[in-house]
């Protein structure tokens, strides 16, 4: 198995209200109509003093074909979460305010069932095809990547400021 980042350490910075179950929503909604199998890394919940902290990692992944596998991964954390209630024309609405952290990280993964690395001479075939056969096929597959995790992203901050304005 070959892992290649291609990007790392892209990140958005949140401060404000959060509807936490939403953004859930909005995350697990992206990588399922974008054709990613959820894999969900860790998610737990820490209360502190100041608020709630949620940490959330996940690494979504799209199979390309038998030999390229495409991979998103995304780390949450919400920080100091505390429930406010906002009210609008006799309406009681209740939702978090705090700090939103969002790591992203893409990485392309060939050979990822290791069908070519259980010989020395498959090895060998292995990286003599990676560098002349099937470069250009999977540097197709970078754009495809970069262009999901941008999305994904789009689609992140239009929910924080949909959620900046309803304050």
């Amino acid at each position: 198995m070959e892992v290649r980042a291609l990007t790392f350490g892209e990140n958005i910075d949140y401060r404000g209200l959060i509807n936490v179950e939403d953004l859930y929503k909005l995350v697990d909604k992206w990588f399922k109509d974008h054709r990613y199998e959820k894999r969900e890394i860790w998610n737990f919940e820490e209360v502190y003093e100041d608020g709630k902290q949620i940490t959330l990692k996940l690494q979504p992944w799209r199979r390309i074909s038998d030999f390229v596998r495409i991979e998103v991964r995304l780390t949450i954390t919400l920080k100091k979460l505390t429930e406010v209630i906002l009210e609008k024309k006799d309406l009681k609405i209740k939702t978090m305010k705090g700090e939103a952290h969002f790591l992203f990280d893409t990485f392309i993964i060939t050979d990822y069932e290791g069908h070519w690395e259980t010989k020395p001479i498959y090895f060998f075939m292995k990286i003599l095809s990676e560098k002349f056969l099937y470069k250009s096929y999977v540097d197709t597959f970078e754009d495809v990547l970069v262009k999901d995790k941008e999305d994904l992203k789009h689609e992140v901050r239009k929910f924080l400021n949909m959620q900046r304005v309803g304050s």
